[in-house]
């Protein structure tokens, strides 16, 4: 019931804030080829439901029960699993495309190494990876909006593992842990967020 209750307020409060940008991460990919789209850490559906509308074949996927009842009731027409992000249950190499929309900073370091490990794991060869993430903060706007992302970090009880994942260089830093080509940035100017196409090679 709280958990519910706190998505029903995220979708009302932050979603639509960040709803544009979350509509942009898809139109950076390639052009659609027909593959199946895996929506890492996928919580309330919002990201998977975009996907979906731009004509993705979407599986989310995520370890929270409450969370995924929530976007299989909101999004029935969207098959949501209840699965480890760092132990997947698929084949490698099942998906063309994987999505991680601010799913990493909030993990602690090891766990964020698995999910990404897996995630490389997953993608068929020359597919892309869509992640967006915390950066070091790279001009005056994304600085002062830092400053507020921290609020909300303290305030959502994992600022610990934010606050690494920044100090390690944010999540340009942390691609580089897979063998994978960025060939396209997003940079958010009013957030101090950055989208990173990357291709498996």
């Amino acid at each position: 019931m709280l958990c519910s209750l706190i998505l029903k307020i995220n979708d009302l409060v932050v979603e639509p804030f960040i709803r544009k940008m979350k509509e942009q991460i898809c139109t950076l990919l390639p052009e659609n080829n027909g593959g199946l789209l895996l929506d890492l850490c996928s919580s309330s559906g919002e990201q998977s439901n975009i996907a979906f509308c731009q004509g993705y074949k979407v599986i989310g996927l995520d370890l929270n029960y409450y969370s995924l009842r929530y976007a299989r009731k909101k999004y029935p027409q969207i098959n949501f699993i209840c699965a480890d992000a760092s132990k997947i249950p698929f084949k490698e190499g099942t998906f063309s495309y994987i999505v991680i929309t601010n799913g990493i900073h909030d993990k602690h370091e090891l766990l964020r190494n698995s999910i990404i490990e897996q995630a490389y794991m997953m993608l068929k060869q020359n597919g892309y990876l869509a992640i967006t993430d915390l950066e070091k903060p790279w001009n005056k706007r994304s600085f002062i909006q830092n400053i507020f992302t921290s609020i909300i970090e303290i305030f959502s009880g994992h600022c610990k593992n934010g606050f690494s994942f920044l100090k390690l260089g944010g999540v340009t830093i942390f691609i580089k842990k897979i063998n994978v080509e960025i060939v396209k940035t997003k940079r958010y100017s009013n957030r101090n967020i950055i989208s990173l196409i990357c291709q498996k090679i």
